[in-house]
């Protein structure tokens, strides 16, 4: 006995070491969400509320694996509920004797929370799901006697708050608070990364180039969120957020120089000055040791070796003759861009040291990226459909259990909703239902029929919830998990004192299918999705944005700009997305758009900033107003600039007035390249 109770066997139990490691994870996960569950169901059986058994499925709607996603959204959360539950009462007290008009009206505040909840990002998006939802559970739980909304608005509104409390409270307790452990790991193998891409050859095939910099802009997309999530956990990361962004920002602007540094050299027809050709060589070198330098804690050193490598490319000033035009404006080029690329690396790493020291002031600051306008109003009529559907089919049939269904409805509308693909995204919440009844019925009445007391009660809950839950933090079975978890609690229907009636349970079950499915069928059958409208539909917004750029005051910071292409670029080549696709040329066109856009700012600094003659200034003023209708005619603004670059004159004497010149005709030249190479890419 001594030798199975020795430190040794203790040490191995107390770390996991019993579980295989890939089980982890989940597993600790699937025990918290247990917990949170029971801890739910307890509170709300304690306060008598009714329906209780809405307190743990709201556990697994807003379930997070980290604490802080759970204390991030929380929040939100709350505050979407709380609004859902004045939406229900609102509806209510207008269509209470009125149901077409009751569910038209509960319809369209489902189908506007849907679009809203589209549009934003991370925590906010969720807190507008739940005013979606939240507005059917409330209201649809009065409908036959809405003298009761009151008080069924303060039970649903409270069981759904304390389910919300519950999973954040127990993800705070026993959940590992190494949020921002984990997010300074990835923010420093992300600069590692983005220094090998900028060692990355340019004569390099794009399919290379792809493996290497789509992970990295997924990473730094994925990083915006885990930024506020570990600022959510952490106070002493919360300081240094804005300083993450800043260092976020840029690694893009690193990787869009890079990418249009390459772009010019391999178009580049004559040799390069051996001292430009040995400076690019250097600095690949040195880029590529950024992960040896990181590792070490080396990173001021790195910065030093950086910082010289700009003040070298300083040194080199092309001399500009009517013989060497093209060589100098592409050496131009490629200074100014490798300039950019060592600027941003340095600017990363100083906001990378900041974050492992004090408070260090910095601007605000929020990256942008895609939204999808017109998937978000798709989704949001798809919702307004099954809502209406279902309601349709209630009022036919007048079904005792007509409401539960229709609640499902917008819960499951609202769910999936967001996800790249919402129809296979709704199917496998389906199939995750279909699973919850066989496991609700034996829970019921071959277990819980056998048990007395709330442990005993807990513990058979957990036989299932368990087990279930282990597959909720693989992003493959995530929704399948959820169609689970959240159904088995609507099936089994946990109450203060259970009423064990089959009759009653199947109802329940075919409710919770039923819903489940018009959510499905409404995201299948309208619209169906279209990968190629998808992909003309995210052509059609880089488009707009070009436009954007051209007019918008103060100018846009290239930042902005950047972040924005690189999650549309991202989109347009991940199979996964609806708009995306598994061959490069959208890729490609993609990157190329980037660094048009990239052209574009230049000219609009270079007109600010100058000093441009004012013949010249005359001619950049024309080209930006072309790109203002772009969209009407890009063909326009291909020949305005081809127009502009054949009436360019020969440079000015005065030097600072000469470099202007090169700069000019480089960014003529860079956006005649784009239309050359991708004639139709904004017109597909």
């Amino acid at each position: 006995m001594a030798a199975i109770l020795n430190a040794e066997t203790w040490r191995a139990w107390d770390g996991w070491n019993i579980v295989p490691a890939k089980w982890r994870g989940p597993l600790a996960f699937s025990l918290r969400s247990w917990l949170a569950s029971v801890l739910a169901l307890f509170v709300a059986f304690y306060l008598q509320l009714d329906s209780p058994f809405w307190a743990a499925m709201a556990v697994w709607m807003v379930a997070q694996p980290t604490p802080g996603m759970a204390i991030s959204k929380g929040f939100y959360r709350i505050v979407g509920t709380l609004i859902g539950s004045t939406m229900g009462v609102v509806l209510i007290a207008l269509f209470a004797q009125t149901p077409e008009l009751f569910i038209a009206a509960l319809g369209v505040w489902t189908a506007v929370t849907t679009v809203i909840s589209n549009l934003l990002r991370n925590f906010m998006a969720y807190g507008a799901v739940l005013a979606g939802y939240t507005a059917a559970i409330v209201s649809l739980g009065v409908f036959d006697n809405p003298n009761q909304i009151f008080t069924i608005a303060m039970a649903r509104g409270s069981a759904t708050i304390i389910g919300i409390a519950c999973s954040m409270l127990v993800t705070a307790l026993f959940a590992r608070h190494d949020t921002r452990r984990r997010t300074m790991v990835r923010l420093q193998e992300v600069i590692a990364l983005a220094g090998r891409r900028a060692a990355f050859p340019a004569e390099a095939a794009l399919r290379e180039k792809v493996k290497l910099g789509m992970p990295m802009t997924m990473e730094l997309i994925a990083l915006d969120a885990e930024i506020g999530f570990a600022s959510a956990e952490s106070a002493t990361f919360r300081i240094h957020a804005d300083g993450a962004r800043s260092l976020l920002a840029h690694l893009f602007g690193a990787y869009a120089a890079k990418r249009s540094l390459d772009a010019r050299r391999v178009r580049a027809a004559t040799p390069l000055d051996p001292r430009l050709a040995k400076l690019l060589e250097e600095t690949a070198v040195i880029a590529n040791q950024g992960g040896n330098y990181l590792r070490e804690g080396r990173e001021e050193a790195w910065e030093k070796e950086l910082e010289r490598l700009r003040k070298e490319g300083h040194k080199l000033k092309p001399e500009l003759s009517p013989s060497a035009i093209e060589i100098v404006v592409t050496e131009r080029i490629l200074l100014d861009r490798l300039d950019d690329i060592l600027r941003h690396l340095i600017g990363a790493l100083q906001d990378w040291r900041g974050l492992q020291g004090g408070w260090v002031p910095t601007n605000s600051l929020s990256l942008n990226f895609h939204r999808d306008h017109r998937m978000a109003m798709i989704n949001g009529v798809r919702a307004f459909i099954a809502i209406a559907a279902a309601g349709a089919f209630w009022i036919a049939t007048a079904w005792s259990s007509g409401a539960s269904m229709l609640t499902l409805v917008a819960v499951a509308c609202s769910l999936f909703s967001a996800a790249p693909r919402p129809d296979a995204a709704g199917m496998a919440f389906f199939w995750g239902s279909l699973v919850a009844i066989p496991s609700g019925f034996l829970c019921d009445f071959y277990l819980l029929q056998n048990v007395t007391g709330f442990p005993l009660f807990a513990l058979v809950i957990g036989l299932f919830i368990i087990p279930m839950a282990m597959f909720f933090t693989n992003p493959k079975t995530t929704l399948l998990t959820l169609g689970m978890c959240v159904n088995f609690f609507s099936i089994a229907h946990p109450l203060n004192q259970m009423d064990y009636n089959v009759v009653t349970f199947l109802n329940g079950a075919v409710a919770a299918v039923l819903g489940t499915l018009f959510g499905v069928l409404a995201y299948q059958l309208f619209l169906p999705p279209n990968p190629p409208a998808a992909r003309r539909y995210v052509v059609h917004r880089i488009g707009r944005g070009l436009e954007l750029l051209a007019f918008r005051k103060p100018i846009p910071q290239p930042w902005e700009w950047q972040t924005r292409m690189a999650d549309r670029v991202n989109r347009l080549h991940d199979p996964a997305n609806l708009s995306g696709t598994s061959t490069d040329e959208w890729f490609e066109g993609g990157l190329e758009t980037l660094n048009l856009g990239n052209e574009l700012l230049r000219l609009r600094l270079l007109l600010r900033d100058g000093p441009l003659t004012p013949a010249l200034a005359e001619l950049g003023r024309t080209v930006v107003a072309a790109f203002t209708r772009l969209k009407s005619d890009p063909s326009a603004v291909e020949r305005t600039i081809r127009s502009v670059r054949e009436r360019l004159p020969f440079a000015p004497q005065e030097p600072e007035e000469r470099l202007a010149w090169v700069r000019l005709r480089g960014i003529f030249e860079e956006m005649e390249a784009f239309f050359a190479t991708h004639p139709n890419f904004l017109t597909p």
